[in-house]
């Protein structure tokens, strides 16, 4: 799913900085997507940049009117069918598969497919989040809270990872380690 492509790698990397910053508005979508874009057009069998184009065509749906949302959504569809169709292996086809399974009610299904990305790739947000996310709607409070703490320190610029880990304590009743957690954000 990478690429050799430097400037592809590059605008990559600028979109995944600007996804960390913590910035979630139209202006911000809008460079991400012009970013993502770039990433596709330097190389077209970057799956992923094609993943991050359709995650911040995501991300602008939201920020848009009903008309425009809706050739996002569209589009964003396009480009998850394409990703499947270039590399039906890769983990983020697997996510899309798990957050399918899970909206289909196959609950142990979708977080055994989630696990097996976060096992079988490198200790980052994009590869962990799946999962995390399934078993904290489950109650695994205690291995979510694990987790996020191990992602934090890998991806210290995502302030977001902070915040979810405030909530993941309170969620978990660990009161103390919220407030820690707060102030040191």
């Amino acid at each position: 799913g990478g690429t050799t492509n430097i400037d592809a790698y590059d605008r990559y990397l600028r979109w995944r900085q600007l996804l960390f910053s913590d910035t979630w508005d139209a202006e911000h979508d809008r460079q991400r997507v012009q970013l993502a874009r770039e990433a596709v057009a330097f190389d077209p069998k970057f799956v992923l940049a094609w993943d991050a184009l359709a995650t911040s065509l995501s991300g602008l749906a939201y920020d848009v009117d009903d008309a425009q949302a809706e050739q996002l959504r569209a589009e964003d569809e396009q480009i998850r069918a394409r990703i499947a169709q270039l590399a039906p292996d890769h983990w983020s086809v697997k996510r899309e598969r798990a957050y399918s399974l899970w909206r289909e009610g196959k609950r142990a299904e979708a977080i055994a497919v989630a696990r097996e990305i976060k096992d079988s790739g490198p200790s980052t947000f994009e590869h962990a989040f799946p999962y995390i996310n399934l078993i904290f709607a489950v109650g695994h409070l205690d291995e979510t809270v694990a987790l996020v703490e191990k992602l934090r320190t890998i991806e210290p610029l995502a302030m977001f990872l902070s915040s979810d880990l405030q909530g993941d304590y309170i969620a978990a009743r660990r009161y103390d380690e919220a407030e820690a957690e707060y102030r040191r954000s």
